[in-house]
């Protein structure tokens, strides 16, 4: 079996090509807190990676700090859409025959089964 590995250093240079890209660069590029690192330890290090690697993995910002919005009555506004109309049916009669005959063909263990009861019992 072949592990996967990834090199975060690369990621990191191809994604800032040119800039420092050490773990403490990134944490403090990305808003990762490394308030607790006062000196190198590989559990809290590898904490930290897997903070970093999310940030340069995905789109998301830590340090982009946006200010809450106060909801209060002047700033709210109802938006009421109107339901789509329902699409008609495309399942005919046949093909639900064709498919009740399927599942009776697999057997009274057969987990459609559970949904043809809550069907019937939805009618009833």
């Amino acid at each position: 079996m072949i592990d996967r590995v990834i090199d975060t250093l690369m990621v990191a240079r191809r994604k800032h090509p040119g800039r420092h890209n050490t773990l403490d660069d990134l944490c403090a590029r990305y808003g990762v807190d490394r308030s607790r690192r006062t000196q190198h330890g590989a559990l809290l290090d590898a904490e930290l990676l897997a903070a970093v690697y999310v940030e340069l993995s995905t789109a998301r910002q830590a340090a982009l700090q946006l200010e809450p919005i106060r909801l209060e009555p002047s700033n709210i506004r109802t938006i009421i859409r109107a339901g789509p109309d329902p699409l008609p049916p495309r399942v005919t009669a046949d093909d639900r025959n064709a498919h009740r005959a399927f599942v009776a063909m697999l057997g009274s263990n057969a987990v459609w089964l559970d949904y043809f009861t809550i069907r019937a019992g939805r009618a009833a």
